[in-house]
């Protein structure tokens, strides 16, 4: 059984009731879990997705038998990278949301959604999608309540990262996969700053996978962030990895 759900402020999800942590999102799919009666499972986390998984990790380890991250983040991208760019970035990121939840509670974000006003890089993620799911996203995506909810996200990325921080994960069979290239680059760093950045992102990804002693990397070489738009077969055969060592064929050595 395959299951996918929306935190709360994105999707079909309610909208949050109080302000967004990372350790109430962690207990968000520990609900979905209980209320479906699933005592054991495999977590899949891309993203900030990824930081949430790990909270699950720390908080329910019995029930956790395995766990794949995809491109996620690292405590350490706040300092054995560049600081000063992230820091930046981020505050950029917020206040581009920011803009975009005033535009979409006057109902122009709409507007750029429907007659599609966005990067091409963006684009061309979105033209992945099965076509009659693509509006339907866009919609969802560029709503108030979706812009809210990241945010409140972002706004507490960094925090999250600091306090799960490099915790073990023990013998738990992982395997993290990193992207291939940087599609989300920013335009005033330079040429060797980009290359830098992203050798530190793959190694702070490798060292991710260190945390555990079943821990595996891989990267996916033909993506940009969006690996399960772009190389949705990576994510898959990671997860029969982990279903068949979680059976005990004992793929990791």
């Amino acid at each position: 059984m395959v299951i996918s759900y929306d935190r709360l402020g994105y999707g079909w999800s309610d909208d949050p009731d109080q302000f967004r942590t990372n350790k109430r999102m962690a207990i968000e799919p520990e609900e979905v879990l209980n209320q479906l009666g699933i005592d054991t499972f495999i977590l899949v986390g891309h993203s900030f997705g990824g930081l949430n998984a790990r909270y699950l990790a720390k908080q329910f380890p019995n029930k956790l038998k395995g766990m794949v991250l995809v491109d996620s983040p690292h405590l350490n991208q706040y300092t054995l990278s560049f600081p000063n760019v992230h820091h930046i970035g981020e505050r950029l990121v917020i206040l581009i949301f920011k803009l975009l939840k005033a535009l979409s509670f006057v109902g122009f974000a709409r507007l750029i959604a429907k007659f599609r006003w966005l990067p091409k890089r963006i684009n061309d993620l979105v033209e992945k999608l099965p076509q009659d799911i693509q509006p339907i996203l866009l919609r969802q995506i560029f709503s108030y309540r979706s812009f809210k909810t990241l945010v409140n996200e972002f706004s507490i990325l960094e925090k999250g990262c600091k306090e799960i921080g490099n915790q073990s994960l023990g013998g738990l069979p992982l395997i993290v996969i990193s992207r291939g290239f940087d599609d989300l680059v920013l335009p005033w760093a330079d040429r060797r700053d980009k290359h830098l950045d992203e050798a530190s992102w793959e190694m702070m990804q490798r060292k991710i996978s260190s945390l555990s002693s079943k821990g595996k990397w891989l990267k996916a070489e033909k993506s940009g962030h969006m690996i399960m738009l772009e190389q949705p077969e990576r994510i898959v055969e990671a997860i029969r990895e982990l279903v068949k060592e979680v059976r005990g064929e004992k793929l990791f050595r």
